[in-house]
């Protein structure tokens, strides 16, 4: 299965119907149901594969790990997971930001990011493979004015993914690179894991 955050629109929305077309079965997650649903009902009929949405903020902490264990057979079977939802507020001089805008992105683009991998990275390891592509940004590698807190979360995006490609205790063998960019704004970084230890 071939799990992607953020899948309503843009870059989740064409990930999900790109792996379609290769025939791999969908967990798509967003908040906005209705437009996931519909989205679902299209790729079904075009392509002929299994797709289940799920409405889910990825901010809350309790939902993504109640749904991830209410579900626990389905989510399993994650072969891939696509980390893409996140998003931009605010573009303020730093003393005109909203707090709330930072508070959304980096519940969004940080910590919604580490909940859905933590939920699901279990059970990549008990099956000894796997793949984790987080959607970064150029505002990762270089900063720009008024990017102010976005451009943080997507370096911690950057640093997340290079801290995890870099492996940890449980991994005996691991592959990882950089995939090529898929826009002008968008970086996705994958990280491979060929074999744990049980």
């Amino acid at each position: 299965m071939i799990l992607i955050t953020g899948a309503s629109s843009g870059i989740g929305e064409a990930t999900a119907k790109a792996f379609a077309k290769l025939k791999q079965n969908l967990i798509l997650i967003a908040r906005r149901i209705d437009r996931l649903e519909k989205l679902s009902q299209d790729i079904r009929a075009k392509y002929q594969v299994q797709v289940i949405p799920f409405e889910l903020d990825i901010r809350s902490k309790d939902a993504v790990f109640g749904i991830v264990k209410r579900n626990e057979e389905l989510f399993s079977k994650t072969q891939v997971l696509v980390n893409n939802a996140g998003l931009a507020k605010g573009f303020e001089r730093f003393p005109n930001c909203e707090l709330s805008d930072w508070e959304t992105m980096i519940d969004t683009n940080i910590k919604g990011l580490l909940y859905i991998t933590k939920a699901v990275l279990p059970y990549m390891l008990k099956t000894n493979e796997g793949h984790i592509v987080n959607i970064g940004s150029v505002a990762g590698h270089w900063n720009y004015p008024h990017g102010n807190v976005y451009c943080a979360t997507k370096s911690a995006v950057k640093a997340l993914t290079e801290s995890l490609r870099m492996g940890s205790n449980h991994m005996v063998c691991f592959k990882a690179k950089t995939c090529q960019r898929t826009g002008a704004y968008y970086f996705p970084y994958r990280s491979s894991f060929c074999k744990f230890n049980s």
